[in-house]
């Protein structure tokens, strides 16, 4: 009779501990599916790296006439709307359009890493 106690309590605590597991377990599931849907919308937007040697002026349209609307630094990736042609930088009339700081960028000074390629504004 004691051996059919001991069986149950294994039994039973395997149980809870299978229980206890597949709660995270499905929270788990939950996080990668979130990252998923992230990098789903940054594929979605060609993936550039800024190579300037310091900062980067982020201008209000796509000329270094325009008012600067925020800085990029030197090395970050960042997610390309669109593209236009705009004032030259150094020969280069293509500008890139990007969400934050929103804005525009010159092509001179911008990389491709990954995603698509951007398209036409």
């Amino acid at each position: 009779m004691k051996q059919h106690h001991i069986v149950a309590a294994v039994i039973a605590s395997g149980i809870v501990g299978v229980g206890a597991i597949s709660v995270p377990a499905a929270s788990a599931t939950e996080r990668p599916a979130a990252a998923q849907h992230a990098a789903g919308i940054q594929a979605a937007h060609a993936m550039e790296k800024v190579i300037s040697r310091g900062r980067l002026a982020v201008y209000k349209r796509p000329t270094t006439k325009s008012g600067i609307a925020g800085w990029l630094k030197s090395g970050q990736i960042i997610s390309i709307r669109c593209w236009d042609e705009g004032g030259r930088v150094h020969g280069n009339r293509r500008w890139y359009r990007i969400a934050k700081p929103s804005g525009w960028v010159s092509a001179y000074y911008i990389r491709a890493t990954r995603g698509r390629p951007a398209k036409h504004c």
